[in-house]
C-alpha cells in the first residue's frame, strides 16, 4: 500500500449498540476524518495504524464474575501487547460483558490475538471449543 492511501477517505463514522431488553449496556460513537486530522497524529490512535474491537456479552452473569474475567482477560492483553507493535485492552461494560480492544501497527498481528481472545471467551461463557472461522477480514 503506498504511503498515506490508508487514510485516503473523506470520512468513516460507526456507532454500535448492544442492550440487554431495553436497557443499554454500551453505545459507541467513533468518527475519522482524515482530511481534518490525520489519523497518525499521536493523539488520534496514538499513533497506530490499526484498530478492533471485540465485545464479550452475556446476560445473566453477576458484576463480580465480569471484573473477575476482566483480571484473566487483561493478563493475556498484557502478554500479547508489545508496545510501539500492538496493544491490548479489556474493560467491563455497564452490564453483562467487556470490550476486548487493540491497536497495532499491523493489521495481520491483530486477527491471531482476537483469536486467542474469543477462544478463552467461548470456554469460558458456554464451556464449548471455538471453532475458527473460515475467514477473516
Amino acid at each position: 500500500m503506498a504511503s498515506g492511501e490508508r487514510f485516503a477517505y473523506e470520512q468513516l463514522h460507526i456507532e454500535m449498540g448492544i442492550k440487554d431488553r431495553n436497557r443499554p449496556i454500551l453505545r459507541e460513537c467513533f468518527a475519522c476524518e482524515p482530511q481534518k486530522r490525520a489519523p497518525t497524529a499521536a493523539t488520534a490512535m496514538a499513533g497506530y495504524q490499526y484498530m478492533s474491537s471485540f465485545y464479550l456479552c452475556r446476560v445473566g452473569k453477576p458484576a463480580s464474575y465480569w471484573l473477575q474475567f476482566e483480571r484473566q482477560l487483561a493478563e493475556m492483553a498484557t502478554q500479547l501487547s508489545h508496545p510501539g507493535e500492538i496493544i491490548w485492552g479489556i474493560s467491563t461494560l455497564a452490564a453483562h460483558g467487556l470490550v476486548v480492544r487493540v491497536l497495532s501497527q499491523q493489521s495481520r498481528d491483530i486477527a491471531a490475538g482476537l483469536l486467542t481472545f474469543w477462544k478463552r471467551a467461548r470456554q469460558e461463557l458456554f464451556q464449548k471449543e471455538a471453532i475458527p472461522p473460515r475467514k477473516i477480514y
